[in-house]
């Protein structure tokens, strides 16, 4: 593929339904307790800041900073533990190793398709699979993730391609589907929030323990009287947002 024809696909697939559920779903799990018990206890035992690398300059992987970046075990046991996050989620290797490192090194919570994301679907040349296998980790995401398939042949028109899913799909793919469906993973249950309602409501939480009162008036102080909000509703935001964060 043209690099140009790489581009122009990819600036369409991050306006997809699946591209935005997939953000929503890595905003959430960045955002729940277990994740970020995780990160405090990884960053303790491979020797990273508490607080991660400083990435004004430049965002460099392994950081140069890292203390066990020549040390090719550490690395690889660091590696097996952002592969068991990843299964945890549902996040494929090839996106997740990416995403989790990002966050991990330099608290970076944006993270931009690439020419190996999978995101919701997959696109696989099979014959060339058999003929070149990937690595054995990636091969077992691709099961775990994308257990169900649809061949598709090189004469299909994309009419052909839409109108069969179209037919099939409350018939056969919804089944596999349901068959397949972990229930604990919870990607797509979550929409995309208004920024100064959650900067908000993060600000909240993180000060729920002091007196209601107060977090009012820093609430008034921060964001300006017009997100004034009365005692009441604080702690029903306290609330929803621990509640949150426990879901993952």
């Amino acid at each position: 593929m043209e690099k140009e024809d790489f581009e122009l696909m990819m600036n369409k697939y991050i306006k997809t339904s699946g591209h935005k559920k997939l953000k929503n779903y890595v905003r959430e799990i960045f955002e729940s307790n277990y994740f970020q018990d995780f990160v405090k206890t990884i960053r303790k035992k491979y020797k990273i800041p508490p607080n991660g690398f400083d990435s004004e300059n430049d965002q460099v992987f392994p950081p140069k900073l890292w203390k066990l970046s020549n040390n090719t075990k550490q690395r690889t046991l660091f590696n097996n533990e952002i592969k068991k996050i990843c299964k945890r989620y549902g996040i494929h290797i090839l996106d997740g190793l990416g995403i989790f490192e990002d966050y991990i090194f330099y608290n970076e919570t944006d993270f931009a398709v690439d020419f190996d994301s999978h995101g919701l679907c997959i696109t696989s040349d099979i014959p060339e699979e058999k003929e070149e296998p990937w690595s054995k980790d990636v091969r077992e995401f691709n099961d775990l993730l994308y257990p169900i398939a649809i061949r598709i042949s090189p004469n299909a028109s994309l009419r052909d391609i839409l109108d069969y899913i179209k037919t099939t799909y409350n018939y056969q793919i919804s089944y596999l589907q349901k068959k397949y469906k972990n229930n604990n993973i919870k990607l797509g249950k979550f929409r995309k929030r208004k920024v100064s309602i959650q900067k908000r409501n993060d600000f909240i939480y993180q000060n729920q323990n002091l007196p209601k009162q107060e977090i009012m008036r820093l609430v008034t102080n921060k964001f300006g009287s017009e997100n004034s909000i009365d005692y009441g509703y604080i702690g029903k935001i306290i609330s929803q947002e621990n509640k949150r964060r426990k879901e993952l």
